[in-house]
Formats: C-alpha cells, structure tokens, sequence
C-alpha cells in the first residue's frame, strides 16, 4: 500500500477547507443552522488565546523583592491562599511538597494540581515578612491572598490602590 499520498492531516494546524460549526439557537422553535469557520476567524481565535495572557490588567501590582529578587505582587481578596510562580523558584529559601491532591481553582473554574509550597522573604518599602506560598503557573509572580490578609489585616485605600500595613 502506497503511503506518500496520505497525509496526516493532525499535523497540519489548519485545513484548508472551512469549519462547519452547528449551533442551537435559542427561539420559540429551536433549530439547527450551520456556522462556517475560515481559517482566518480560527487564526484570530487562536491569537488571542495565545496573547490572552499577555493583555494588560487593570488590577494594581506592587514592586517587591522575594529574597532580594525585584518581582509584582498582586494583593488578592478572592485568593484563599498565597502563591508563586514557579520561575521565581531559584530565588525561594526552600521549597517542600504538598499534601497529595492539593489543587487550586482558579476564577474560571479550573483546577490545577498543586504540588509544592514555598519559603521566602518579601520586602515592599519598609514592611518585611516571611511567606509560605503554594508555588503556582500564573501571570503573577507573587498572589497575596486572605490566608495574608488574615494575618496581616492591612486597610486598603481604594482610589490610589495603596494598603496601609
């Protein structure tokens, strides 16, 4: 059986012939009609998935140093614990495993397995503290959620994004 003539379309990134997408309106009598996807709309989707990590955000970030190592902080309510990023690691006091099956869930409801918690020094101004963090793949070097709060109970001012600890 000759081979050469077929291709293996998985590893092309995009057919040449366009998508077929059926979607289920709503309206008083539901219906099935068809939706074509061309490549360009696929390349479009496909960017922006790819930069959606990239896009400013408006939530305030803070200049800190972890162990020496200038990096962003971001102070967040709806985090229950704090985290790292995992190329922060090389800046850490000492790294440990986690409980088996610890996982974080992220706003979107995500989980994502968790496997090892950190130890480390930040310095914002002249406020230091010792930290542990679960180390965790996110756009932030450093989440300081309300396990810190908690502890540290700091007063926010809301319209210059300033905390008083």
């Amino acid at each position: 059986m000759d081979k050469s003539n077929n291709k293996d379309k998985s590893s092309q990134p995009y057919s040449q012939e366009p998508f077929i997408l059926y979607a289920v309106l709503p309206s008083s009598a539901s219906f099935v009609q068809p939706l074509k996807l061309n490549k360009d709309m696929i390349q479009k989707d496909v960017e922006f998935m790819l930069n959606a990590n990239s896009t400013p955000n408006k939530l305030p970030l803070y200049r800190i140093l972890v162990n020496g190592h200038p990096c962003s902080l971001l102070i967040d309510s709806g985090a229950s614990a704090n985290y790292i990023h995992p190329r922060l690691i090389p800046y850490v006091s000492k790294t440990a495993p986690t409980i088996q099956g610890q996982s974080v869930e992220t706003a979107n409801g995500q989980l994502t397995a968790i496997s090892k918690i950190a130890s480390f020094s930040i310095a914002l101004g002249d406020y230091t503290d010792r930290i542990e963090a679960y180390v965790f793949d996110s756009k932030f070097d450093v989440i300081l959620g309300r396990s810190w709060l908690s502890q540290v109970q700091p007063v926010p001012h809301w319209p210059t994004g300033e905390w008083q600890i």
